[in-house]
């Protein structure tokens, strides 16, 4: 399955090993990736490098790299569906009210 990414930040790990917008990430030194949160858990395990498999233009590629002193790959990745981490809702005001009106099938 994979977690694309959606950006990646200038300077960091991920972009020093030619990481892009759009690259599926599948797996993480030969541990396979399906979610935000593997990511997270192969980058806390510490291992000085990486190996990364990834999905660009129909065709697999590797790369290799340091892997980040503070864990931070420097990607933002592809938000999953039903994933509210990266949206931030404000329940005030006018437009708000009528929102929440809407999804209750009151308006």
């Amino acid at each position: 399955r994979g977690v694309m990414i959606l950006d990646v930040y200038p300077g960091s790990p991920a972009a020093k090993m030619g990481l892009t917008s759009g690259d599926v990430l599948f797996s993480i030194n030969e541990e396979p990736v399906n979610t935000k949160w593997d990511i997270v858990r192969l980058l806390s395990l510490g291992a000085p490098y990486l190996s990364v498999d990834y999905l660009r233009g129909g065709k697999l590629w590797r790369t290799q790299g340091r892997c980040p002193r503070d864990g931070q790959l420097g990607i933002i990745p592809v938000p999953e569906l039903g994933d509210r981490s990266q949206v931030q809702f404000h329940s005030r005001g006018p437009l708000a009210r009528l929102w929440q009106l809407w999804k209750r099938g009151k308006v």
